[in-house]
């Protein structure tokens, strides 16, 4: 009982911090917003916007952990879901296309979040970012299924710290990479990524909705 414990504590927290890393670092709107405080505003602003982010994903997988089977189990609920998630991301490119029209480029300027503390902001586009729902519900039942995730006290705390640093030390790494190949570039290229910018949200919102179209379709009659 005695060396099990610790072994459950490791499994929990190398889980949580493995699944969050991988789901992290690849790009999304969340990426692309902390990318321009980095860029904009420096690194302490963006660290203090992925507290926020990470905060309310906390409170996600939190909330999945008890009613995964549910959520998953409602196919409606999950299409409404993904519907928000695409309405919003298409949001964020059509923002980003009028700012570019009007001659600016910063995104934290087209949505006017200068008097507001990028921890807060962070919060803010945490809870507008409903796809980690399904995300968190699905993995959470995957990962209690094969025993990774023992959603009990106090190996669950262990998951939820492994998840947190682990979206923390994407987002560094996405940030950062992203960072020195725009450095790395020609100074066109810089000035052409406030442009840029918009095309990939519009592309992230395409790909959403063709999931949310492909969802509808394959479970149309448990929807109805």
């Amino acid at each position: 009982m005695v060396v099990e414990q610790p072994k459950k504590i490791a499994i929990n927290l190398l889980s949580g911090f493995l699944l969050s890393l991988l789901g992290t670092i690849p790009l999304g709107f969340i990426n692309l917003v902390a990318l321009q405080i980095f860029t904009n505003k420096g690194e302490l602003d963006a660290l203090y916007f992925a507290s926020g982010v990470i905060l309310v994903e906390l409170v996600v997988i939190k909330l999945t952990m008890s009613g995964a089977q549910y959520l998953l189990s409602k196919q409606k609920t999950r299409v409404y879901i993904e519907l928000f998630s695409f309405l919003f991301i298409l949001g964020f490119a059509i923002a980003g296309f009028l700012s570019n029209h009007n001659g600016k480029s910063d995104l934290d300027t087209d949505f006017a979040i200068a008097a507001v503390h990028p921890f807060f902001y962070g919060i803010f586009l945490g809870c507008l970012n409903p796809i980690q729902i399904p995300f968190w519900a699905g993995w959470n039942i995957y990962m209690i299924n094969r025993k990774r995730l023992i959603p009990k006290k106090p190996f669950y705390y262990f998951y939820m710290f492994g998840t947190a640093f682990g979206t923390l030390i994407g987002m560094i790494v996405f940030v950062l990479s992203a960072r020195y190949m725009l450095n790395q570039s020609k100074d066109y290229l810089q000035n052409a990524s406030g442009k840029i910018i918009p095309w990939i949200f519009l592309t992230l919102a395409v790909w959403q909705g063709a999931q949310m179209i492909y969802h509808y379709n394959k479970n149309r009659k448990s929807i109805k």
